[in-house]
């Protein structure tokens, strides 16, 4: 599902003004995250047909906003899968995407040589994240897995709308 997302994706980030979806999206981020903190939403049993709307929105907004996270990690997060299960899958998904995001956005001219500096500043940070949250993943259980993800969600979404507002 997230291949046709990326196309799409792409194309939005080229011709679209994305200040007005930035900002929805967001929103919809921040009350999502905070509804799901304070009320625990409940296992949905969903079809399969759910997964490729979660693969093609994360497609969608990851190509057009490097921020694809949200709609996978719901997704994931309503399953009832197990804290491994959720990991794996996100890890693995997000690795695939986020190489073909990064091909498709330099093959459409998009990446440019301020983006390679910053990816460059940033590898660092990303490398110690991904060490510190391994080891800090193997000291929480399910639920705290899952408030930990709301939370980075929550901030996603802060940084998300007032990126959008600063743009205006």
């Amino acid at each position: 599902g997230s291949l046709p997302g990326i196309y799409f994706g792409v194309h939005v980030l080229k011709t679209m003004d994305t200040k007005v979806m930035e900002l929805l999206l967001g929103l919809l981020i921040v009350i999502y995250s905070l509804y799901s903190l304070r009320f625990k939403p409940q296992v949905v049993h969903m079809r399969p047909f759910w997964a490729y709307g979660a693969g093609f929105a994360t497609g969608l907004i990851g190509a057009a906003f490097s921020a694809g996270g949200p709609p996978s990690i719901i997704y994931t997060t309503l399953t009832g899968w197990s804290k491994d299960h959720i990991k794996a899958t996100l890890a693995g998904f997000f690795l695939s995407s986020s190489i073909i995001i990064a091909v498709m956005h330099a093959a459409s001219g998009i990446t440019s040589e301020m983006v390679l500096q910053y990816f460059s500043a940033s590898v660092l940070f990303v490398a110690g994240g991904v060490y510190y949250g391994s080891r800090l993943y193997g000291r929480i259980g399910r639920h705290g897995y899952i408030k930990l993800i709301l939370v980075l969600l929550l901030i996603l979404g802060i940084i998300m709308t007032g990126s959008a507002v600063m743009k205006w």
